[in-house]
This record gives structure tokens, sequence and C-alpha cells, in this order.
């Protein structure tokens, strides 16, 4: 179909208003849906007030009123000089200014190519990636940047532990799961004890009264949000080598084993209880012949000798080792000396009522794929008799 550069352009710039009117009828429309939520959300903070609860049931959902804090800063100078005495770049958030960038890269088009990547911006997600084990299919997945590189056959792994959270993690993604894909949660907590504070929709103010936390909301008897232990790896074959994260679901982490088979947290117990650091020691994991899923048992199979014990704690301190353990780029470092922080304040919040975990419907019958249109179709609808 010949179509000549002017009705195409004519026919675009239709396509484009209408697509404008549209938006701004439906923003309209939103705005006053939520103004008026905004009243009932206050008169149901006003409940929780009169009643001295924070939360209240109904036959409807959960109603809970929480504290939001927002930090922010009026002198960047001394907020930078904050984070480099702490080393704590990870108050800031992973994100480019594009128009900054945008300029410096016009200024300086040559700087980026003779730069490279250091290790501090690799660790953050940058060049090469997060390196990674999987346990998917109960089979060692050697993985960086979310790409398979490797694959380990066997059973086990003899690994030495470098890093880990002092908590146990939460997760909770509201789709379901689809092999292949990569998506970040749509709640998560790296102290299982309340949402992460960049998330701006969480399910809940606090973890242990979420309703992804009520048994029955995820498959089967199942919780919707599941625990995670992170841990930072290196191989004990190669312990100055590469950082690897090592994801390991509840049952890897709870429950109770002979010495031969534990799950982490029995196993990092018992090295405790003999005296002894689990960073000085080399760690077999293995895969459990018995689970149904991808489950790891844990025991100590040696020790490691002085430079070993050496090296594994620098690389339990790098960058690369304190990325490995949080669900984003939050990381912990040692002590310097302290400076004053910026000021910070705090604003209240309501949220609305999140719907309690109902028995899940039978699915619909899927429905059939919109064609897509093509360009005869597009110009029959949109044109008019003069163009």
């Amino acid at each position: 179909m010949e179509v000549s550069v002017d009705k195409l352009v004519s026919i675009y710039i239709k396509m484009r208003d209408k697509r404008d009117e549209v938006k701004r009828k439906l923003e309209s429309e939103i705005n006053d849906i939520e103004e008026q939520m905004k009243v009932v959300s206050n008169q149901i903070l006003d409940v929780c007030k009169e009643n001295g609860v924070d939360s209240f049931r109904t036959p409807y959902g959960t109603a809970y009123r929480t504290l939001k804090s927002r930090y922010w800063t009026n002198d960047w100078e001394h907020f930078h000089k904050f984070m480099q005495e702490h080393q704590a770049m990870e108050l800031l958030e992973r994100r480019i200014h594009q128009s900054n960038m945008k300029q410096f890269l016009e200024e300086n088009p040559d700087y980026i190519k003779e730069a490279g990547v250091d290790e501090l911006t690799k660790a953050l997600g940058g060049g090469g990636g997060l390196k990674r084990i999987s346990i998917r299919g109960s089979v060692f997945r050697m993985m960086v940047g979310g790409e398979e590189i490797a694959k380990n056959e066997s059973r086990s792994m003899n690994i030495v532990v470098v890093n880990g959270t002092k908590h146990v993690a939460r997760k909770f993604y509201a789709g379901k799961y689809v092999p292949g894909e990569s998506a970040p949660p749509d709640c998560w907590s790296n102290d299982g004890i309340t949402p992460d504070a960049s998330i701006e929709a969480p399910q809940h103010a606090n973890c242990e009264n979420c309703p992804q936390n009520i048994k029955g909301s995820g498959q089967g008897d199942s919780r919707a949000c599941r625990y995670e232990k992170r841990l930072a790896v290196v191989l004990a074959d190669d312990i100055k080598g590469s950082v690897y994260q090592l994801l390991l679901p509840s049952k890897s982490y709870f429950g109770k084993g002979d010495l031969e088979h534990m799950p982490f947290e029995q196993y990092a117990k018992y090295v405790s209880s003999q005296g002894y650091n689990i960073n000085m020691l080399v760690t077999e994991m293995k895969m459990d012949s018995d689970s149904d899923t991808p489950k790891l048992t844990f025991k100590p199979v040696g020790f490691l000798n002085k430079d070993q014990w050496e090296a594994a704690k620098m690389q339990g301190s790098t960058n690369e080792a304190k990325s490995a353990v949080v669900m984003t780029a939050t990381q912990t470092d040692a002590k310097p000396k302290a400076i004053a922080a910026p000021a910070v304040q705090a604003a209240a919040a309501v949220e609305a009522p999140i719907p309690e975990p109902t028995k899940k419907a039978a699915k619909k019958s899927a429905e059939e794929p919109t064609a897509k249109k093509d360009l005869a179709s597009i110009m029959g609808e949109w044109a008019t008799d003069d163009q």
C-alpha cells in the first residue's frame, strides 16, 4: 500500500491528539477518584485514632495506619562527604541523571571509552553483572548478569562463606512465575521485619501482619511472601577469585538434619557452638536428592590455612560481597570516623485497605488475542474524505 508522506503525517498527528485527549479524560477521572479515596482514607485514620489501634480487619480487607519516612538533604556537598566517610554509597538510589549524563557525553566523547569499568561499578551492577550460583532445577548453575555461563552436574560443591545477611529476607511477587523471566519483586524486605523503604506500594506496614504472610495466601497452604537467606561465597579452590551470590530458599535454611546434612541455620549454629568462624571453613553444599524442589544441605569438610583465611576475610569486605547479600544496592560497611549525618524528616501517611487472601477462582478460558492492525486498516479507520 503506497501512502503519501503528507497523509501519513496527518494521520499520525490526528492519532496523537486523540491519544492525548483520552489520557486527559482518564487522568481527570483518576484524579477525582483519588481525591475521594483520600477522604475515605482520612476517615479510616480517624477510626484508628479513636479506637487506639493501628489496624483492623473487615470482611472486605484489612485497614491500617503507618508512618512513612522520607529523607532528603539541602547540603549535597556535606552529604557526599558523609557517604565517603562511611563508605556508604548505597544511600543513593542507582539512577543516572539523564540530562547531565547526556551533556557529559557530548562534552567528553572519548572519556567513557578510555576510562574502563572499575570494581566498584561492577559490584553495584555495572559492567560484568552480578555473579550468582543458582540452584534452579536442583543443578548448580553459574550465572553472570542473569545469563547462565556454566553448569556443575555434580550433586555437591565446596565453597567458603564470606558474608551473609543477619536477617532472613522476604520477597513477594504479585504475578505468576514465568520460567526464564527476570523481574524485581513487587514487595520485599531485607530484614524480614518491614518492607524496604524504596517500595512505593508495600503490601503492609510490617511483614508479620502482612496478608501475604498468611498461610494459604500462596499456592496451596504456602505463604505468598517467601523467605530467603542471602550469602556471599567463593569457590574453595579459588578463594581469591570471583564472589558469588547464593540465595537460600526456606527449605535450605530452616529445619533440622543430621551432622552430614544440615540446613544452613543449623549448620551456622553448629559451627559457632564449636568455637569456629564460618569463613575459616571449607563448606560442602549438597543437593538433597529426596526433595521434590531444589534444597541444599551443608557440612564442614576442612579448614583454611592462615593465608586462605585472610583472603576469605578480605573477600567478605569487598563491594561485590556486600552487594550480594542485599535485595538492592544497600550494603553494610565498617564504621570509620563519624561525622554528623544530614537532618531527616518524617511524614505520616495512611494506606488504603489491602484485600485479604481469598480462595483462588478457577481460571477462565484464555481470550482470543487481538489481531494486530495493518497499515491499510489503520488508514481506513483514521483517514477522512479530504485526506
